[in-house]
């Protein structure tokens, strides 16, 4: 009976990996994608730059919004960032665990 609850805390374990691998992944193609549109986002601006000109007021307006949209793309690289960050603790911490754990249990079943 215990064999069969480790196995399945194991194959639970193995679940929980692969999910937080996949939202791994998601994430970094998720900060991938915001980084291309920083880019864009930067070349618009050097664009605006070159054309700025004093006697034309749109053209603080509409770097103030190229400045925005920067803004809300570096917060959400920044938060996807951490949000892997995390999943990747919580997921070694487990794995880490679940180690030690086995470890333990192969010592007292060993015959002295």
């Amino acid at each position: 009976m215990k064999e069969l609850q480790d196995q399945l805390e194991a194959e639970q374990l193995s679940q929980w990996c692969i999910r937080g691998k996949t939202q791994v992944k998601e994430l970094k193609e998720d900060v991938e994608e915001k980084g291309k549109q920083y880019q864009d986002a930067i070349t618009d601006l050097e664009s605006v730059q070159q054309d700025k000109s004093n006697e034309d007021p749109t053209i603080v307006y509409r770097l103030n919004g190229i400045l925005c949209a920067q803004l809300q793309l570096a917060m959400a690289k920044a938060d996807s960032e951490n949000l892997a960050r995390s999943i990747e603790r919580t997921t070694d911490g487990r794995r880490e665990r679940k180690d030690s754990t086995g470890a333990g249990d192969q010592r007292v079943d060993e015959p002295p």
